[in-house]
């Protein structure tokens, strides 16, 4: 989450820094953190199906590995269109690895009042937003382009180390089996249970081939039936469309146009940073509240609405203060709707489908990342050429 928090909350600073080393375009750097945002989501299928096969640990130590290498060679790039590969693509498909496991790997340590645990974990994407802004520009301005990118790739290698902590969940049946014996074990060998007792012995310690083909089953690829359920297809389309917004990629671009200096449109990302850490935590012991429990999805429906508000408004600011209150407000709703997604998913379709609708719902947020960039990006400049005039 600390690495989303860098890439995704300081990809606008990157940007500019971008555009500075190659003289490109906004519509064609924007590119670049378009298609690593859509890989990302994109292939949240492929990494539930590696998560179903191995382990969210290992998912997410192979993902840190190949972002590391994305970053370290756009660091050596010499056009804009050789970082869209490597920090784009590369980059992407390592992000794709690490990202998915990572927010459901909560969900199945916690099944049960998960609201707040899932925004503490969360939150450490608010706490990189906080941050990260700072460290990235300061190691762009100290250290120039390779330099700068040599110390992110160094940052987001400790995506293996954090990845390494996850602690493996026990697979239900082998805790069932070790229940079974010790019931069968302890039974007193009583005639009326001489014969259940033999049936029960018989099926375990003679077929054991069974019980390993119960665990092969759990390893299964992808389960896309969960689509039928129109509650959960409904829900992907409106974070799929909420994820094409992407306020904050393009926030230090307008806040400059505005005269607003360095130092403060950093501050502005900082200050939806806090916030949103903030609301991650706070929106989760909200949504295990008695009150909200029943009508969590009401209230999510409203923040995303809310959002597309506040997004509305931000073009139509003029000052440093307005700039400060509107990224607060922002920070603070996207908090809650990123860090309760899971627990939505819980609600709709149980914890057994996890690992599953968290990757379909990555793939339809990945589209909309794919297509809600660029075309904000080439918008932005066509409004800013129109403004000039």
């Amino acid at each position: 989450m600390l690495s989303n928090g860098c890439f995704a909350k300081s990809s606008g600073i990157i940007q500019l820094w971008f555009e500075e080393e190659f003289s490109s375009s906004t519509g064609d750097t924007t590119l670049v953190f378009s298609i690593a945002m859509a890989l990302q989501m994109l292939l949240g299928p492929l990494t539930s199906t590696v998560c179903n096969l191995t382990s969210c640990r290992t998912s997410v130590f192979v993902g840190g590995i190949i972002v590391t290498i994305g970053v370290l060679l756009a660091g050596f790039s010499s056009d804009i269109w050789l970082v869209l590969i490597t920090y784009g693509i590369i980059g992407g498909v390592g992000r794709a690895f690490s990202y998915c496991p990572a927010i459901t790997i909560i969900g199945l340590h916690f099944k049960d009042k998960s609201g707040f645990p899932v925004g503490l974990a969360s939150s450490g994407s608010g706490f990189g937003a906080l941050i990260f802004p700072f460290i990235v520009e300061w190691a762009f301005q100290t250290y120039g382009f390779t330099g700068a990118l040599i110390i992110l790739g160094g940052m987001v290698l400790n995506i293996c180390v954090f990845g390494s902590l996850f602690t493996p969940i026990k697979r239900k049946s082998c805790s069932n089996f070790r229940k079974l014996v010790d019931l069968g074990s302890s039974q007193e060998m009583q005639p009326e249970n001489k014969n259940k007792y033999n049936r029960f012995t018989s099926v375990v310690f003679n077929k054991p081939l069974t019980m390993k083909t119960s665990v092969k089953e759990k390893k299964k690829m992808f389960n896309f039936k969960i689509l039928k359920n129109s509650t959960f297809t409904l829900f992907c389309f409106g974070l799929g469309i909420t994820c094409g917004n992407r306020i904050f990629h393009f926030l230090p671009s307008m806040a400059r146009q505005k005269g607003i200096n360095d130092l403060q449109t950093t501050s502005l990302l900082s200050i939806s940073g806090v916030f949103e850490t903030i609301s991650r935590i706070f929106s989760g012991i909200v949504f295990d509240t008695n009150f909200f429990k029943n009508r969590r999805m009401i209230a999510y429906n409203g923040l995303m609405y809310a959002f597309g508000i506040l997004t509305l408004i931000l073009p139509y600011l003029d000052n440093y203060t307005t700039y400060a209150v509107i990224c607060a407000l922002s920070g603070a709703v996207m908090g809650a709707i990123a860090s309760q997604k899971t627990v939505i998913i819980i609600d709709i379709l149980g914890p057994e489908h996890i690992c599953d609708a968290n990757g379909i719902l990555t793939f339809f947020r990945g589209i909309g990342a794919l297509v809600g960039p660029p075309i904000a990006g080439w918008y932005f400049v066509e409004f800013r050429s129109n403004e000039k005039k």
